[in-house]
């Protein structure tokens, strides 16, 4: 049985053992078809009602990316979701006595930035780091929140996996599975073991198929054309979204035809797309728009490759009009999304913030200033995008092209809460004057994952660090469970798993709520009690990601939030809490779960003190 020991000069440490108990010692099953009614309850006090937010963002400017409501003051936060967002009046409704404000003064809120076509987790050897964590921690300093590693093999996947497992990302990762290899190998099938959109872990999420249609620079073809149309039709059948590498003209041509026979004339509700896409004639951008087709591209492109010889000779082949042609692209309706140049592993430019952020790609797109400086030609600023083209490609445009507009993407009532602080406007700021612009906080699903020194202020929470160990933690020699003599009451409960079963010494039997989050159990005491621990047992099923928060208090009006764990936590785990400094006045003492993977539950309970 694994001990989670945690100890910190704070009046009091939460931890909580959230979701489903396994189907033994006669525990019902913790799932939605559960017969079992639960039995509901509610607290009189406002700050843990389901209107309370946990965070209010104000007095700043809120890019939601929401096309009907552009722009707000203020934002709220509640667990891992958007609560509200809107005018400053309107958002501070969600103010409960425990919610923590955080005054921008006048910095802007955006979206988590998410980059649609990536290697920066796989390929990581390329941009300088040596583990998946480095890499994803980098990438969300810079403000994104979703990366789409679009070029994933089983070996790649198992790495992605085991990183999460072990805690190191704090970043989405949308997996695009490997048909092929980039010369055109077959894989054999290994793809067809998972299911689109799956979530295989807190962070990792298939997201679709990849397929190399060309090589060298789309002048080889890897696919014959019938096979290819089949290829696609059926996987297409199977539920799967599929993107091609498409460079020139004539890797265009074959997956817009074998999307188009996929299709047969049908909404590309699959979201298929395109990945480059550097040469299409007007013709083949029509067909594109017609049918639906997702294009993605890299909009600094001209300016960032322009140096490199077969570049330059690829455009004299497919022609000036047909390469680079974003603006067309743009003006047809072709719904885009963006990334940055990914590194080649030899110019050290290449991966720096200047080129690799979202406020350097905004900057190397909008000026087509090339590496070292170097001035664009005027053809590339003819096909020029600018900030407010760019910015939706980088979030709510992602987000659909990857299926999660429903999630993520904007700042919008119940979406995920993933967003960044930045200390200025993009929308407002100068083109040559964006590298300027800091990322001072990033925020996902409600937990910081970044914030930037000196700017502790903007950040609500900040990961907390949980050691397991293998002791076999004991209370205090002169400490008693206080959970034995509090008068005990829930949120909910299933009518065979009442919240007696939390203290009644006995592991096999669990205190099941019956629902998700956010559930609590409640501990009032006749006379004022000094806290010095809390140890949980864990009753969960699947492991996963959870936040549990401790509150307490003489009175409910005074009952404030004391602390707050985050992390990941499984079945039969001891989470122990150890106060260095002892809590005193407590008449009320509530543990509440406001995330986890599924319903509430507790095999014991115990809180020490006097």
């Amino acid at each position: 049985m694994a001990t989670i020991r945690l100890s910190r000069l704070m009046p009091l440490l939460a931890l909580l053992a959230a979701c489903a108990p396994p189907p033994q010692g006669g525990s019902p099953p913790l799932t939605p078809q559960s017969s079992s009614a639960p039995i509901q309850s509610s607290p009189t006090q406002v700050q843990l009602s389901a209107s309370s937010a946990d965070y209010i963002f104000t007095n700043g400017v809120v890019l939601t990316m929401d096309g009907t409501a552009a722009r707000a003051e203020a934002l709220a936060v509640q667990g891992n979701t958007i609560l509200g967002v809107g005018a400053q009046g309107e958002v501070s409704s969600f103010r409960g006595a425990n919610t923590v404000v955080v005054d921008l003064a006048g910095r802007t809120i955006v979206p988590g930035f998410m980059d649609s076509h990536t290697h920066r987790i796989s390929q990581r050897f390329k941009w300088g780091f040596e583990t998946a964590g480095q890499a994803g921690s980098e990438a969300l300093a810079q403000g994104w929140t979703t990366l789409n590693e679009l070029a994933v093999d089983e070996g790649m996947l198992n790495d992605f996996l085991a990183a999460d497992a072990a805690g190191e990302l704090g970043i989405r990762i949308n997996c695009y599975l490997m048909v092929n290899s980039f010369e055109g190998q077959l894989l054999d099938d290994w793809w067809a073991g998972y299911q689109p959109g799956q979530q295989l872990s807190q962070h990792v999420r298939v997201a679709g198929l990849k397929i190399f249609i060309d090589f060298n620079s789309g002048r080889e073809l890897l696919w014959e054309q019938d096979a290819l149309n089949e290829f696609v039709r059926v996987r297409q059948q199977e539920g799967w979204q599929v993107t091609m590498k498409a460079i020139g003209q004539q890797s265009h041509e074959l997956a817009l035809n074998a999307y188009e026979y996929a299709l047969g004339g049908q909404a590309n509700s699959h979201r298929h797309r395109l990945e480059h896409s550097l040469a299409m004639n007007p013709e083949q951008i029509a067909r594109a728009t017609q049918m639906g087709i997702i294009v993605s591209i890299q909009p600094s492109f001209p300016g960032v490759i322009w140096h490199e010889e077969d570049i330059r000779n690829l455009t004299d082949e497919e022609g000036q009009e047909n390469i680079f042609h974003f603006r067309d692209y743009l003006a047809s309706g072709v719904l885009l999304v963006a990334s940055p140049y990914n590194p080649d592993g030899v110019n050290d430019e290449l991966v720096a913030a200047s080129h690799v952020s979202p406020m350097g790609l905004l900057y190397r797109s909008v000026t087509q200033v090339g590496l070292g400086d170097r001035q664009p030609e005027g053809w590339m600023l003819e096909q020029n995008l600018a900030i407010d083209d760019i910015l939706p490609m980088l979030t709510i445009n992602g987000a659909y092209a990857s299926g999660q507009e429903s999630i993520i993407g904007s700042l919008t009532p119940d979406k995920l809460a993933d967003l960044v602080i930045l200390s200025g406007n993009p929308l407002e700021t100068a083109a040559d004057d964006l590298l300027g612009i800091e990322v001072l906080m990033t925020m996902v699903g409600g937990k910081v994952e970044y914030c930037a020194d000196g700017y502790g202020s903007l950040c609500p929470r900040a990961p907390l660090e949980a050691q397991s160990t293998a002791v076999d933690a004991q209370p205090a020699a002169d400490s008693e469970n206080l959970a034995l003599i509090g008068s005990l009451s829930a949120s909910a409960s299933l009518a065979d798993s009442p919240p007696a079963y939390a203290v009644d010494g006995d592991p096999e039997s669990v205190w099941n709520s019956g629902d998700y989050p956010r559930q609590w159990l409640r501990f009032e005491f006749e006379t004022p009690r000094v806290i010095t621990g809390v140890r949980l047992l864990t009753a969960q099923d699947p492991a996963g990601y959870t936040v549990h928060r401790i509150w307490g208090g003489d009175s409910e009006d005074t009952v404030a939030l004391l602390y707050e764990f985050a992390g990941n936590t499984s079945d039969g785990e001891i989470l122990e809490i150890e106060l260095p400094v002892p809590v005193d006045n407590i008449f009320i003492l509530y543990v509440v779960t406001v995330e986890s993977p599924s319903w509430v539950a507790w095999r014991e309970v115990e809180i020490f003190g006097e």
